[in-house]
Parts: C-alpha cells; structure tokens; sequence
C-alpha cells in the first residue's frame, strides 16, 4: 500500500508543478 500513496503523492506534486507553472 505504501506503493500506492507514493504515486498519489507524485501525482499531486505533478498537479501542484502545473497550477503553479500557469
């Protein structure tokens, strides 16, 4: 499961990255 919440919280780096970059 630590798997998982790893890739959630890369995704919302990823989603904060952008929204930041715009």
């Amino acid at each position: 499961h630590r798997e998982s919440v790893k890739l959630n919280i890369n995704e919302l780096l990823v989603v904060e990255y952008y929204s930041r970059k715009a």
